[in-house]
C-alpha cells in the first residue's frame, strides 16, 4: 500500500485520460482511502498532480492499479544504509571496475 508523500505516475490500469497532464507526469499521494468512506474508499489514494489537479485513484480497488511509484528516494543526500555501501563496494570490486563514489554519488568512469 502507498503512504502519504509517495511520488506516483500512471500505472498499468490507467484509464483516466489526461487527468495527470499526460504520460510521464508525476504527483504526490496526499490521502489514503479508508474502509467505509464514500469519497475515498479502502484501496484508493488521493493524488495531487504537479500540474494542479487532485483526485482519487485505485490501488487495488476492484483489482485495479492506476498508479506506480516513481523514484521516492530523498534527493541530495547519500544513503545512510551501510548495506548500500557494501553492495557498491562489491559491485566495484567484482563487476564495475570503472566506478567511483564522489560526494555520495556513484559515477561510472
Amino acid at each position: 500500500m502507498l503512504d502519504v508523500g509517495v511520488r506516483v505516475a500512471r500505472g498499468p490500469d490507467w484509464k483516466w485520460g489526461q487527468q495527470d497532464d499526460g504520460e510521464g507526469h508525476v504527483g504526490t499521494v496526499v490521502e489514503i482511502g479508508k474502509p467505509g468512506s464514500s469519497t475515498s474508499p479502502d484501496k484508493t489514494v488521493v493524488v495531487q498532480w504537479d500540474s494542479g489537479s487532485r483526485t482519487n485513484y485505485r490501488v487495488g480497488y476492484q483489482g485495479a492499479y492506476d498508479l506506480r511509484v516513481v523514484d521516492n528516494a530523498p534527493a541530495g543526500k547519500p544513503p545512510s544504509n551501510i548495506g548500500f555501501w557494501k553492495i557498491i563496494h562489491l559491485a566495484k570490486r567484482y563487476l564495475l571496475h570503472n566506478v567511483e563514489i564522489r560526494d555520495g554519488n556513484l559515477e561510472v568512469l
